[in-house]
C-alpha cells in the first residue's frame, strides 16, 4: 500500500504524536487551583481572669495540616508581659485526639508575651482549640475558634502526563525492539 501509511514507523511517530498532543491537552484542560497568599486571620482576644490572651492560628501554605499558633498573654490591667507564664495549647477532633491532643507553647521570638507552637492537624476537617495558661497569676482555659483543615486536592493533570509519558515510552522500546529483530532477520535471511 503506497503513501503515508505504507510506511510502518512513520506511523508510529505519528501514533505516539498524537498520544502525545492528547495527554498535553488534557493536562492543560485539567483545573488549576493558584495558591495564594491569603491575609492572616484577625487573632482572637478574649480576657479571662488576670490575663488578656490572644491567639492566632495560621495554617502553613506549603504543608496541609501544619498550623502555628501565636499565643500572647499580658496582664489584663497593665498589660505587662507575665514573665512565669506557661501556655499549653490543645486541640480536639471528632475522629481523632477525642481527649485531646497537646502542644507546649514556647518563647521563639524577642517578644516577652509571644508564645508559638506548631503542630501537625493530620486530620481534614474541623479543630477545636483551646489554650490553657498557667502563671503565678493562677491558671485559666479559654475556648479559641476551630481550625479547618482543609482535604488536600488531587489533580489528575499530573497522573495524565505520567501515564501518557509511560505509554510513548514503552511504545517506543517496542518499536526500537520490532526494528532490530527485523533488521537482524533480515541480515539473516540475506547471510543464508
Amino acid at each position: 500500500m503506497p503513501g503515508f501509511w505504507a510506511n510502518r514507523a512513520t506511523l508510529f511517530q505519528f501514533g505516539c504524536c498524537v498520544i502525545v498532543l492528547v495527554t498535553l491537552s488534557l493536562a492543560a484542560m485539567a483545573p488549576a487551583t493558584a495558591l495564594a497568599q491569603e491575609p492572616l486571620p484577625e487573632p482572637y482576644r478574649e480576657t479571662a481572669g488576670p490575663y488578656e490572651i490572644s491567639v492566632l492560628a495560621a495554617p502553613s501554605t506549603l504543608s496541609i495540616g501544619e498550623v502555628t499558633f501565636v499565643v500572647t498573654v499580658v496582664e489584663a490591667e497593665t498589660r505587662e508581659p507575665v514573665p512565669d507564664a506557661n501556655v499549653v495549647v490543645r486541640v480536639e477532633h471528632d475522629l481523632v485526639c477525642q481527649e485531646g491532643c497537646w502542644g507546649l507553647a514556647v518563647h521563639t521570638t524577642d517578644v516577652d508575651e509571644e508564645f508559638q507552637a506548631v503542630m501537625n492537624l493530620d486530620h481534614a476537617g474541623q479543630w477545636d482549640i483551646s489554650v490553657e495558661v498557667e502563671s503565678s497569676l493562677g491558671q485559666v482555659t479559654i475556648q479559641a475558634p476551630p481550625v479547618e483543615i482543609a482535604r488536600p486536592l488531587r489533580s489528575t493533570s499530573g497522573s495524565l502526563v505520567f501515564v501518557g509519558m509511560t505509554v510513548v515510552i514503552v511504545l517506543g522500546a517496542l518499536y526500537v525492539t520490532w526494528t532490530i529483530r527485523k533488521a537482524q532477520r533480515r541480515r539473516a535471511s540475506n547471510a543464508g
